[in-house]
């Protein structure tokens, strides 16, 4: 039986709708009120109905909204999206609220240690606007407040709710790198976020912070040294703002000391000259790591001197030695990646873009390190090792040096396949060995590549050969006695390698959990950052499924069963996607024909403007699937695979769901899928596709029977028809929210008819936010 969610977050979530419909009323008038409430109340009516009846109320939507003016049909997307941001924000502090109130985290026995490297990317970008996540900030707050025992300050969260009706989700325009760059900055570089980490620094799991934003060249027309240069300079400036306010707490605490020992007025002297200092680095410049490293030496012997007079270490300069360590540079260090066919195309032409950003490095480092900037060399679409060797000859070409990491991408199946004997060939070569021995402090980075190889292979598939690339890997780079590094390249999205953190990591080797380094995409930042306990609990939980990995392994190869499964999966899926007419599909019943259309990205949408796989990136490839509640890329062909199965096949599987970490972690992630499609808002926009009929019928007919078939390969795996048996709440939390979702879905297919692009932005982000998830 479903759990039910807890009653006093059911509570405060009604409570903020009934001031939500009041601000409509406010706002939009009592017609856009009536409007919205019969609508939320014909789908509220329905939702325990069988999906026939909810397709009807579909169809009575449209005609209704159909009807009104483009005005009206706008004011209702955005009540039915500002709804569905209110019920995160309460989801969010209930959470928090929570998590405050939990036992204390206590360091698992022995524990050794263990790293953590997060990298921001902006690619699914926050689809909301800045203005929309500054007031949901506010209203987090204030809930947070009332949950732990304040009184709910009514008019404050009220007069937030009327501001946010005031102004768009989305971004009034498509958003830059700056922008991007300005926004995961900001949601990353708070003080309490900072003190976070270093409370982890101090019990030996220290956290590193990285950014893609302005060091992401592949794909990305936007990015040359330029606009490098201004992300540095964004986060740069950030960094110093936190500096600017710990040098004047410092100075606070020398004033006090000064009262008895007139040294101390001499020191706050001079941390006062050493803040003037400190502005001069805001402009990063030629040899700024020559400047970068003058101020640092300059203020370590001011804290040396300082130590010695008081007899221990001041809190603000313990705070300060820890934000030198964590920001070299003073800067979040970037990443560079480009794709390995344009970095052979660099060797031959001077002047591309990815070697003016090389050049650029190489000259404002100065002295200082180049990784204190750029921590390391992507190669895209890495396939063999000659696309490797491209990218050590570029990199030498223009930096001088092999002083950052050459990071091959592994994400076709043909790269994952073949990556066990490109990295042997690569390691077997003795100087290239010698470089990662004396270069590379002794290990080797590979990074993989969820999203692409699940559009190409389908979920399952993606999973278990990253589980096994991870594997071989693992073994065959510490065979040349070298410590492997692995870099996931995951989305929030199950269908892009998300999910929820224990399902991410539970198959994971020792090495890649104990360097925990995987990227935190878009949206992602905000959930993960905007909440200094939320933060706390993904490093707690991350050190204590490495206890338990250590404490009970996996098995080191999967089951003949389980490969061959897999291998039927996909083969399913692959001859869906390779079928032009199920391509037609997707440009018919998902937004895709208005990617560009969206502003949600500063990276385009498409490779091409015409639809074929390898041209729609991973993201977008996603969010089609995402907005029209399929999300076919995680199940597409369990179903088939299962039913053609032997009972002695199947009975085989429910033996590796019970031993096999990997293939259990799919099950429960593909579990909670299922419970977000909705057929009824395909079928909605599979009938209003404008394909012919004999398409509609074939297509129809044939994802409603591998739907059926999917669900039964879930519940007789898992032995329960409870796909949420594993995770409380679920199944209520989605029901409720599916009253917003529904008529935004029919609002965008509306949208789409009309060409109305403001109502279409709104839909999709208001989808986006129920649905968890842009892409």
């Amino acid at each position: 039986m479903t759990k039910k969610l807890p009653s006093q977050l059911v509570l405060l979530g009604k409570e903020m709708m009934n001031l939500l419909g009041d601000a409509i009323r406010e706002e939009y008038g009592k017609k856009c009120f009536n409007m919205a409430d019969k609508i939320r109340e014909l789908y509220r009516l329905e939702e325990k109905k069988s999906k026939s009846d909810i397709s009807q109320v579909h169809e009575k939507v449209y005609a209704l909204l159909k009807k009104q003016d483009e005005s009206m049909r706008l004011q209702l997307a955005h009540s039915f999206a500002c709804a569905l941001e209110i019920i995160n924000t309460c989801e969010n502090a209930y959470r928090s609220y929570r998590l405050d109130r939990g036992e204390d985290f206590r360091l698992p026995k022995n524990f050794e240690g263990q790293k953590f490297f997060f990298v921001l990317t902006a690619h699914p970008t926050e689809s909301r606007s800045k203005s929309t996540l500054e007031i949901t900030d506010r209203m987090y707050d204030a809930l947070l407040a009332y949950l732990k025992g304040e009184d709910l300050h009514k008019e404050h969260v009220y007069t937030c709710i009327r501001m946010m009706l005031k102004v768009p989700i989305t971004k009034p325009k498509k958003p830059e790198v700056i922008d991007e760059a300005e926004y995961i900055y900001s949601c990353l570089l708070k003080e309490q976020n900072i003190k976070v980490a270093a409370q982890f620094d101090r019990v030996n799991a220290p956290v590193y912070f990285r950014s893609w934003v302005g060091g992401d060249k592949d794909g990305h027309p936007g990015v040359d040294e330029r606009v490098m240069l201004r992300s540095m300079t964004s986060s740069r400036n950030k960094i110093i703002a936190l500096v600017e306010k710990a040098l004047g707490e410092l100075i606070a605490d020398l004033s006090i000391l000064g009262e008895s020992d007139h040294r101390f007025l001499q020191f706050k002297a001079e941390v006062k000259l050493l803040t003037k200092k400190l502005k001069t680095l805001k402009a990063i410049l030629v040899k700024d790591g020559d400047r970068v490293i003058d101020f640092k030496s300059r203020a370590k012997l001011l804290f040396d001197k300082i130590d010695t007079a008081v007899g221990f270490r001041l809190e603000p300069i313990q705070y300060l030695d820890y934000m030198f360590r964590l920001f070299p540079a003073l800067i979040v260090p970037l990443e560079f990646r480009e794709d390995s066919e344009l970095v052979h195309q660099a060797l031959k032409e001077d002047g591309m873009a990815i070697s003016r950003m090389m050049l650029r490095l190489k000259e404002i480092k100065g002295a200082a390190k180049p990784t204190n900037y750029v921590r390391g060399f992507v190669l895209s679409m890495c396939e063999s090792v000659g696309d490797f060797q491209a990218g050590v000859k570029l990199l030498k070409k223009n930096l001088g040096s092999l002083g950052l990491p050459v990071v091959p991408l592994f994400e076709t199946r043909k790269a994952l396949e073949e990556s066990e004997a490109i990295v042997s060939e690569i390691l077997s070569n003795k100087t290239m060995l010698a470089t990662v021995n004396k270069n590379w402090d002794n290990k080797f980075e590979i990074m993989l590549g969820y999203s692409d190889s699940a559009k190409e292979n389908g979920s399952l598939a993606s999973k278990i050969m990253i589980y096994q690339t991870l594997k071989n890997l693992d073994e065959k780079i510490s065979s040349f006695k070298v410590k492997p590094v692995f870099f996931h390249g995951s989305g929030g999205s199950v269908a892009r390698g998300g999910g929820s953190l224990e399902d991410q990591v539970r198959w994971w080797p020792e090495s890649a959990i104990m360097n925990y380094k995987a990227t935190i995409q878009g949206e992602m930042v905000h959930r993960s950052f905007s909440s200094p306990q939320i933060f706390r609990r993904q490093l707690e939980k991350t050190i204590s499924f490495a206890a338990n990995l250590k404490k009970k392994p996996g098995p080191k190869r999967l089951r003949k069963e389980t490969l061959a499964f897999t291998k039927k999966v996909a083969d399913n899926y692959y001859s869906k996607i390779a079928d032009p007419q199920f391509l037609h599909l997707v440009e018919k019943s998902s937004p895709y024909e208005y990617l560009d259309q969206l502003k949600i990205g500063s990276r385009p949408a498409k490779r091409k403007k015409s639809l074929s796989l390898k041209s729609l990136r991973a993201i977008p490839w996603v969010l089609c699937w995402t907005q029209n509640r399929l999300l076919f890329p995680v199940w597409w062909g369990l179903g088939s695979a299962w039913k053609e199965a032997s009972e002695q096949e199947k009975s085989k599987l429910k033996e590796a769901y019970q031993k096999e970490p990997v293939f259990r972690s799919f099950v429960h992630l593909c579990s909670y899928t299922m419970l977000k499609t909705d057929l009824s808002v395909f079928e909605f926009y599979l009938n209003k596709s404008g394909l012919p009929e004999d398409q509609k019928k074939k297509f129809g007919e044939e994802i409603r029977k591998e739907h059926k078939e999917s669900t039964r390969f879930l519940q007789q795996i898992m032995g329960t028809k409870d796909l949420a048996w594993y995770r409380p709440w679920l199944e209520q939390s989605i029901n409720f929210r599916n009253v917003f979702i529904h008529p935004l879905n029919v609002l965008e297919k509306i949208a789409i008819e009309n060409k109305e692009m403001p109502l279409l932005r709104e839909s999709i982000a208001g989808v986006a936010s129920g649905m968890l998830t842009t892409g």
